[in-house]
């Protein structure tokens, strides 16, 4: 494998591992944690299930 090709691989390794770990763009301290995004989607699922259930 030329050089090259192994450094783009070993880029594109390292973009994914950077993106993954949060570390490729600043953190927005306004963005909610994963936990009450989950909590709200759990929620808003419920919801609808409730209106869905009323519904004749």
């Amino acid at each position: 494998m030329s050089d090259n090709v192994q450094r783009a691989e070993r880029l594109g390794q390292s973009i994914l591992k950077r993106a993954f770990e949060g570390k490729l763009v600043a953190q927005d301290p306004n963005d909610e944690p994963a936990s009450q995004l989950l909590e709200r989607i759990r929620t808003e699922r419920a919801d609808k299930l409730r209106v869905t259930d009323r519904t004749p």
